[in-house]
């Protein structure tokens, strides 16, 4: 903010330069702001790795260049708290990822104000389906998480930010079990406004092997019924060619592969490895 006017003049300034202010709200939490955002869409892919700590029993999330620790996960109960190091407490986790039961997962920021602890900024379903009577089921998940205007912003479609703006912005959120309805009106056909809809792109069976086949395109080194993918869809339904905007492949008993780009985070990205612990 510029100094007051009549500071101005006594400072023997000439016009009055404009005054920029920002309104940061109460909340505004900058590291859980940052992991909460999307990936630009200009940046691609970020290769992560997931590790499971057997003695801790955390979860670690890695960038793959450099090992660079981005997030830890610690289940209490039936839920995962995540936090950005590894001596992070229940109390100072950035979000959690609720089990909601039927297979539906939330992912809630953890506020240190009760009134909006439980506002969500993704939902999750998981289901085993039968591609035919003759085929073994598989894993399929879908997510819906909220469009996040600023990033959308920032990655070209004209409007303006005043310096700092953008990322003093609150990530979108919704209320408690909006997501999840959308997530069902979606999944059957239904426009998401505002939303982005994921889903599982299905492996082909190879009568040959027989087994389901996905290429994991050197990110997975081993079959598991954990690795799986999401693309962009639409109503429910998958184009052929949609983008992957998640892979998630196993490397070794304890090593996970984790990619993602837009519209996902790392928060985000994170929280859906999660979910597969659970199938």
């Amino acid at each position: 903010r510029s100094a007051r006017p009549e500071m101005w003049s006594a400072c023997g300034g000439g016009e009055e330069p404009p005054q920029h202010l920002i309104d940061i709200p109460p909340s505004y939490d900058p590291q859980c702001e940052r992991l909460i955002r999307p990936r630009p869409r200009a940046e691609g892919s970020l290769r992560c790795v997931v590790r499971l700590q057997p003695r801790e029993k955390d979860v670690l999330m890695h960038v793959e260049d450099g090992n660079v620790l981005l997030l830890v996960a610690r289940k209490e109960g039936k839920h995962w708290r995540i936090g950005a190091d590894r001596a992070f407490a229940s109390a100072s986790a950035l979000v959690q990822l609720t089990t909601c039961g039927g297979g539906a997962y939330s992912v809630e920021r953890v506020r240190s104000s009760s009134s909006r602890a439980s506002w969500e900024s993704l939902s999750c379903s998981h289901e085993t389906r039968a591609l035919s009577q003759d085929l073994p089921e598989v894993n399929t998940m879908a997510a819906l998480l909220p469009l996040d205007e600023s990033a959308e912003a920032r990655d070209g479609s004209g409007r303006e930010w005043l310096p700092g703006e953008a990322e003093c912005a609150a990530a979108p959120e919704r209320p408690p079990g909006e997501l999840r309805s959308q997530l069902h009106d979606a999944l059957v056909g239904q426009p998401t406004p505002g939303a982005t809809l994921l889903m599982t792109k299905l492996p082909r069976w190879n009568p040959s092997t027989d087994a389901f086949e996905l290429p994991f395109h050197g990110r997975a080194n081993l079959a598991s019924e954990r690795n799986f993918q999401l693309v962009t869809a639409l109503r429910g339904k998958v184009a052929a060619d949609a983008p992957i905007v998640l892979l998630h492949g196993k490397l070794d008993e304890a090593t996970y592969s984790l990619d993602f780009r837009y519209p996902l985070s790392p928060l985000h990205a994170f929280a859906l490895a999660l979910v597969t612990w659970g199938w």
